[in-house]
């Protein structure tokens, strides 16, 4: 990896406008590039969500590869209608990438491959051991023997692809040493793992690099990470692969290739092959995302 660089500072006072209809955000370049592209990394204190942002630079003419980074978002989104991201002022990395389709191959496997990027870069800068669970999740592994049961989240990954932009919303939570009651029993931070908090501008730098270059690796370091994994859990899912609409008990078998879950829903089943749902464990005290 290249050592790593400092974002605290901007390049200069320069700055840029992003426009997108009525939308108008001002932004402060940081000294480094994103790994994907060599293209800019951008600042925004304050901002309602850096996927707004991020959208409203690629319609300005950013190119392919930009980075926004945020210290607060008033209006985070999670993968569901009506969820948020709740992180207080300075207490997470937050902060989206765009990739072009060009530079995006199988957008579908993208939620797990950042998920692999940013538990990478937790276990190398903090030095903890993270799960990953599917299809976007970063988790802290319980007390239980597998780490399932008691897990919390430490990382949630949103991508939302529109033809030809994939846009790629991280929030590593870092800070905080307690939580809204809501999540109180399902999230964790860095610092609440007591772990020293690493600088973040070095994790998003070892974050996307990771991504960039975990193509050929990342699908077994899923499968090494996968949350739950042989155990039994309950799966909520529209149609798809194979399955009805609605809720039923699955197996967790793998993850496959192009990042969809392998799962059974008996120990003698065909594989089941599911793009997209949420998981709750039996008694393991994590619902996602």
């Amino acid at each position: 990896m290249p050592p790593p660089v400092s974002l605290r500072k901007p390049v200069a006072s320069t700055a840029t406008h992003a426009r997108s209809g009525a939308y108008t955000r001002r932004v402060v370049r940081l000294p480094i590039n994103s790994p994907f592209g060599d293209s800019p990394v951008w600042f925004v204190p304050e901002t309602d969500s850096t996927m707004d942002d991020a959208r409203a630079l690629v319609a300005a003419g950013s190119p392919s590869g930009v980075v926004v980074v945020a210290g607060y978002q008033r209006r985070g989104r999670g993968r569901r209608d009506g969820r948020v991201w709740i992180a207080p002022p300075g207490s997470s990395l937050l902060f989206t990438l765009a990739l072009h389709r060009d530079d995006a191959p199988r957008p579908e496997s993208y939620p797990i491959r950042t998920a692999v990027a940013v538990a990478s870069a937790v276990e190398a800068l903090a030095g903890f051991r993270t799960l990953i669970k599917w299809p976007n999740d970063v988790l802290v592994p319980g007390p239980s023997e597998r780490g399932s049961m008691g897990a919390r989240k430490l990382c949630g990954i949103l991508c939302d692809y529109r033809d030809p932009w994939l846009c790629i919303g991280v929030g590593i939570n870092l800070e905080q040493e307690s939580f809204p009651a809501e999540v109180a029993s399902t999230a964790t931070s860095v610092r609440a793992q007591g772990a020293s908090v690493p600088d973040r501008d070095r994790l998003l730098h070892r974050t996307l690099l990771e991504l960039r270059h975990n193509e050929a690796t990342w699908h077994a370091a899923a499968a090494e990470r996968l949350w739950a994994r042989g155990e039994e859990v309950l799966v909520r899912s529209p149609a798809a692969g194979g399955m009805e609409a609605g809720e039923r008990q699955i197996v967790i078998e793998g993850i496959a290739p192009d990042g969809r879950l392998l799962a059974r829903d008996s120990p003698t089943a065909d594989v089941l092959y599911l793009a997209a749902g949420d998981l709750a464990g039996f008694g393991l005290g994590i619902l996602g995302p």
